[in-house]
């Protein structure tokens, strides 16, 4: 062994516990004798192996830099166009929100803000499963003796399906029309007080974004509309007599309604007979 490596092999084992100095004299030393201290180990290894220019000791080691552990941010998803276009229309005030409440829009507004939730009724190619399922639901509205012409719904064989704005027009709309029906089925298309002062019930009325959210999440949006009608047997029964006396069907949208005035004398505003009739 060469003096330089057999002085280095001294001092080294000099400092380490429990090496014997004499193990310095042994050519057969292995490294793995000098312990677990990353300092001596490579210090030696450095003194052994590298020419004699190195200026390495043990404390530069220590002092090296460590290894850059810091992730790179992933890049940002690109805008959805669709997402931004329904957007739009809600910061616009376009024509599909000229009806909403101030509820509800702050609602809509609030939901598609997020651009983690997804769009509820509507995709890049055209009305999705759960918007074709609310649709049907609330095109059944007559049978509950609601109104479906109450319901701006778009109109699918007008729809643009290629068009980012037509698109977010009927999402705005469908949305609008849930709003409505579910506060509707409650019981919140009439105030009870304008029909007398004896009618006086708490109406709780679903709030607008408990609804938004809660229908995103639900796998038939049909059965979840359904739910905010009455759930008594009694009102089943009504439902089904509607439905029979109207000949099974329950699209009036299109019907006249049937005005019939009885047979009698023709009465005049301030005619004395009026008055025996009330």
């Amino acid at each position: 062994m060469k003096a330089t490596y057999a002085t280095a092999l001294t001092l080294l084992c000099a400092t380490l516990p429990g090496l014997p100095a004499t193990a310095a004299q042994d050519e057969t030393t292995s490294t793995a004798m000098l312990g677990a201290d990353p300092r001596s180990t490579e210090f030696l290894r450095m003194q052994m192996f590298d020419s004699g220019e190195s200026t390495v000791t043990p404390d530069s080691v220590m002092d090296a830099p460590a290894v850059d552990t810091v992730q790179r941010a992933e890049p940002a998803k690109p805008a959805d166009p669709l997402r931004k276009a329904v957007q739009a229309q809600l910061s616009e005030g376009g024509p599909a929100t000229d009806n909403l409440r101030a509820d509800e829009k702050t609602a809509l507004v609030d939901y598609y803000a997020d651009p983690d939730l997804p769009l509820l009724w509507v995709d890049g190619r055209g009305l999705t499963a759960r918007g074709k399922s609310a649709i049907a639901e609330i095109e059944r509205a007559d049978e509950y003796g609601l109104d479906a012409v109450d319901y701006k719904l778009p109109r699918l064989s007008e729809l643009d399906k290629t068009s980012p704005d037509a698109l977010a027009v009927a999402e705005i709309q469908i949305s609008h029309a849930v709003l409505a029906y579910a506060r509707d089925a409650r019981g919140g298309r009439v105030d009870p007080r304008r029909i007398s002062r004896n009618l006086d019930p708490t109406l709780a009325l679903p709030k607008p974004s408990e609804v938004i959210q809660s229908i995103a999440y639900r796998s038939d949006a049909g059965a979840y509309l359904r739910s905010f009608q009455p759930q008594h047997p009694q009102f089943e029964a009504l439902r089904r007599k509607l439905v029979d006396l109207r000949g099974g069907k329950t699209d009036t949208a299109t019907k006249e309604p049937a005005i019939q005035i009885p047979s009698g004398p023709l009465l005049r505003f301030g005619d004395p007979t009026r008055k025996s009739l009330c």
